[in-house]
């Protein structure tokens, strides 16, 4: 939708996000582009306020056009922990002890915590189909929460591993392509800047819950 010599490209962005922020039933009133009114909304204020969009150069604006081809499912989303912590301010950094968890030490605490007796129940039921059902039942309700998430990686973990057992457990019951039973709200997280929030996964977008 931007201009080949990148003349426009902040703008049609702005719509983006500004289009992410609206409900769709408020799009008409709101004067959204047809085009952008495909993207999802996304609540929990993400996209709330004035989003002041750098303009792009040409050469900014092929990237932008490469990366948008690329698969991001495989891109691993807790590397953006990593990434806020490497251009955060130094002194806020240590002031709100914002710290990147790696994967291996928040497993040191999701495994005992829940994943352990997950897999455990998962390997009692073998291919009962019924004790499969009440292990997925019981995954529904398991909430997690996090006080301090900041880019929310310790959620995004929580969830892709308790995702993996249900996906193994839909395998073994025949129903290899059924849709998750595990609600995005039972993931909920609170931080105090929304700074560390804005390289967070989308699958707890609206799960934050800032204060």
């Amino acid at each position: 939708m931007s201009a080949r010599d990148s003349a426009n490209t902040h703008e049609v962005i702005s719509e983006i996000f500004r289009a992410m922020n609206t409900r769709p039933e408020e799009h008409a009133a709101a004067n959204i582009p047809r085009w952008a009114g495909k993207f999802p909304y996304v609540n929990g204020g993400l996209f709330s306020g004035t989003v002041e969009v750098p303009r792009f150069s040409k050469i900014a604006r092929s990237y932008l056009l490469h990366i948008g081809s690329l698969d991001w499912t495989q891109i691993n989303p807790d590397i953006f922990g990593s990434m806020i912590q490497a251009v955060a301010d130094d002194e806020e950094r240590g002031a709100l002890g914002m710290h990147y968890t790696s994967v291996p030490n928040i497993l040191k605490v999701l495994n005992p915590l829940c994943l352990d007796d997950l897999r455990e129940k998962l390997e009692e039921a073998g291919d009962n189909a019924r004790k499969l059902l009440n292990l997925r039942n019981r995954m529904a309700k398991i909430r997690v929460f996090d006080p301090a998430c900041g880019s929310g990686n310790f959620l995004v973990i929580a969830y892709k591993q308790m995702r993996e057992i249900e996906a193994e457990i839909n395998q073994r019951r025949g129903e290899p392509n059924r849709p998750t039973d595990i609600p995005q709200t039972n993931l909920r997280g609170i931080e105090l800047r929304d700074f560390s929030g804005r390289g967070r996964s989308p699958c707890i977008d609206y799960c934050r819950v800032p204060v």
